[in-house]
């Protein structure tokens, strides 16, 4: 089973292609219609998009601090030398009202018209097991905190961790599920998106949200091959070129269409803000796991940032890589 976790960044990623605020009129049109003009439920799509970046982001950062003293198997695992006597039982973050009531009104939101299509199957299933999920951290960070485990040593503790395992890995099933669902819709909607983007001139935003799908395309790659930061010699060298070259040539493009003062008056964008910066270290991150993967020096037009190869050692180049994307999304966010 893959974690949740792995796919943290390309659901931000999906949660941008759907919800995003916009750039260029072209953009704004198509967002509101299918195709065929009639009206697209966005908020239904926006919400279960949402909730996916809650599951693999602040969900799992959240208990993180659990599974790493007491594991993600099936049977309770403890640190090596545990003393029972000096833990303070602060181990879990519990889970807010707010998310009860959200996945209530998911649940609602899942039969209502129109359809998404088999997300709302999913949806269905999943947001009441999520509602297990978090009445169960409530029930533990009760048991935790108060220090109950003490008294019975661990014996209810262990038949909790048993639940909370069971229902991980059923929530994390169900949120794969709907993450691939979600995908396939907010890509539909893409090619819609730069298709029109593209025929009405707007190429400022056309090679802006391109730079974006070209590095959740990469992202996808890495996590559909099972790839992260210690096993990135293993990744295609000849694949990750070929996306590069890709991503490298639409960021040029970019950065050529964005100094012409006449297209930005056309697409009405008066701000770039720091998207292009942010941009430029994407690059740079990009062409450290291109210079990894090929065994070549890293370049100084390459070390923005930290993830730079050295002396045979690897450092975050998958880790740096994501969070220069995130952080790019978050100045794409702020074009006007």
């Amino acid at each position: 089973m893959k974690k949740l976790l792995s796919i943290t960044i390309s659901v931000v990623l999906i949660v941008l292609l759907s919800a995003c605020n916009v750039v260029g009129d072209a953009t704004k049109k198509t967002s509101q219609t299918n195709n065929n003009g009639a009206s697209t439920d966005l908020a239904k799509s926006n919400a279960y998009v949402e909730l996916i970046n809650y599951m693999s982001g602040w969900l799992i950062l959240a208990e993180s601090h659990y599974t790493s003293n007491f594991g993600l198997e099936e049977e309770m695992q403890f640190p090596k030398n545990f003393d029972p006597a000096k833990f303070d039982g602060s181990v879990l973050t519990p889970i807010v009202q707010g998310s009860f009531d959200e996945a209530d009104k998911l649940i609602a939101m899942a039969s209502k018209k129109p359809s998404i299509g088999p997300a709302d199957e999913t949806m269905k299933l999943l947001a009441p097991k999520l509602k297990e999920f978090y009445a169960l951290v409530n029930e533990m960070d009760t048991y935790y905190r108060s220090k109950e485990f003490l008294q019975d040593k661990f014996e209810k503790g262990k038949e909790l961790h048993k639940k909370y395992h069971t229902l991980y890995v059923e929530y994390t099933e169900l949120g794969e599920k709907l993450y691939l669902e979600m995908s396939e819709v907010t890509k539909k909607n893409e090619l819609e998106q730069m298709k029109r983007l593209k025929e009405e001139g707007y190429l400022i935003g056309y090679y802006a949200r391109s730079v974006v799908i070209r590095t959740k395309e990469i992202q996808e790659d890495f996590y559909e091959a099972e790839i992260d930061d210690s096993n990135l010699g293993d990744y295609d060298a000849s694949k990750f070129r070929e996306k590069y070259d890709l991503l490298t040539a639409d960021i040029e493009q970019f950065l050529t269409y964005s100094k012409d003062e006449e297209q930005l008056a056309k697409e009405g964008i008066t701000f770039l803000g720091m998207f292009e910066d942010a941009m430029a270290r994407v690059k740079g991150a990009a062409t450290n796991i291109v210079q990894f993967l090929e065994k070549t020096e890293p370049s100084e037009s390459s070390s923005a940032g930290s993830g730079r190869v050295t002396t045979g050692e690897r450092i975050g180049l998958i880790e740096n890589f994501d969070k220069r994307v995130s952080d790019m999304i978050g100045r794409y966010n702020q074009i006007r």
